[in-house]
């Protein structure tokens, strides 16, 4: 029997029955978390049922992770406030607790293994919350803004970052937590304890920083932020810096300051605002000539602003489910956009409002994916079909 965490290596081996190991189900892994942390005749105290619980969530049904988690409080006293120091330090304790030692082992041989083009794709994930599910269409499109996916003659740089993603999920370091109808990865994460890794390698290589309410001390070389919580005063405290990318999570509101200041940042060439409470995108953000990735999605965003035209290296447009009901005739200008999605979603998931698209659209050459739009005269219906016959 062999065993091997790269699925790329049992390709290889002809004739062979592979067993794909699955993640422990929460009741076997909370049975091996209490075998090793409270020994084999004993069971998990009432009051520490909930912390292992948050503690288990963490190991993703890891068996190693599992033992080794289970190893270090083993040796603590069985009390709640100890247990949530573990919890709450898991991150430094897994750099330094022997129990951790073989846990981090592996996880950082499966980082230093990967070929250089895929350790910026891995790296990304430390740009995520802890735990975040991304929508792998959304990260192939952001690795490709970022400039992490080489050209190629023979493939569309969609298709050579999804051969990455695939790559990533082969070797086990991603994880797919939904499938579409076609059998491909449609959401992925990465474990908790991979996630420590990345923060740790992210933080060493300057690759990307995460800032909320307590991380405001930020140094004017970083190039990549996520701004999770809290948008107060970032901006403001990074403007001499050269940020290349900005992208907004779980942000509760928006200063008056924020969009304004934004449009300063010359090199900015990826604005990720899905789900934020944004109202508006300002004028000035035509001036963003290197901006390649712009979302909207799921905002309060309800018109875009003239000066959108004149952003010519843009290629994704994002305004799904925004309040966005006609695109300005200066889209048209967009010769390099690659991908754009208009539309809301009504009532069950179907598909709501449509935006209307102006005369010109056919211009559009490198355009890949168009949806949902409504082209109401003969003349726009046209201009699309020649469009694609074309391509």
């Amino acid at each position: 029997m062999l065993t091997a965490r790269n699925k790329g290596i049992v390709d290889l081996i002809p004739f062979v029955n592979v067993h794909r190991l699955q993640p422990l189900s929460p009741d076997k892994a909370f049975e091996l978390f209490c075998r090793k942390a409270f020994g084999p005749q004993e069971c998990c105290p009432l009051e520490l049922e909930k912390l292992s619980c948050d503690i288990l969530r963490k190991c993703g049904g890891l068996p190693l992770a599992i033992v080794a988690v289970g190893g270090l409080l083993s040796n603590k006293n069985k009390v709640a406030f100890e247990w949530k120091q573990v919890l709450d330090d898991l991150g430094s304790q897994f750099r330094s607790d022997s129990h951790l030692k073989d846990c981090n082992k592996v996880l950082l041989e499966g980082y230093h293994g990967l070929p250089h083009h895929l350790r910026s794709c891995l790296l990304y994930f430390g740009f995520l919350p802890e735990s975040y599910s991304i929508n792998c269409a959304r990260l192939i499109r952001l690795w490709i803004a970022e400039g992490f996916v080489p050209h190629s003659k023979r493939l569309t740089s969609e298709q050579v970052a999804e051969e990455f993603l695939i790559d990533l999920i082969n070797r086990s370091l991603v994880q797919v937590v939904e499938m579409d109808f076609l059998g491909r990865p449609r959401y992925c994460r990465v474990h908790d304890l991979m996630y420590e890794i990345i923060l740790r390698k992210t933080e060493y290589l300057g690759f990307s920083h995460f800032v909320n309410r307590e991380h405001l001390n930020l140094s004017s070389k970083i190039r990549r932020i996520s701004i999770q919580g809290s948008a107060d005063s970032v901006l403001e405290s990074i403007k001499d810096s050269k940020i290349r990318s900005v992208s907004l999570f779980n942000i509760d509101r928006m200063p008056n300051s924020f969009m304004t200041t934004l449009v300063d940042f010359k090199l900015i060439k990826v604005l990720d605002f899905e789900d934020s409470p944004i109202e508006y995108l300002p004028e000035g953000v035509g001036n963003l000539f290197h901006l390649q990735y712009l979302s909207v999605k799921n905002t309060k965003v309800n018109v875009l602003p003239k000066s959108i035209g004149k952003l010519l290296n843009l290629e994704t447009l994002n305004l799904k489910q925004s309040h966005v009901s006609m695109l300005p005739i200066e889209i048209k200008n967009l010769k390099k956009l690659r991908y754009l999605a208009a539309y809301s979603l009504g009532e069950h998931g179907t598909y709501g409002r449509a935006v209307k698209i102006p005369k010109g659209l056919g211009s559009l050459i490198d355009l890949l994916k168009l949806f949902f739009v409504e082209a109401n005269t003969y003349e726009k219906v046209r201009s699309l079909a020649e469009k694609w016959k074309w391509k």
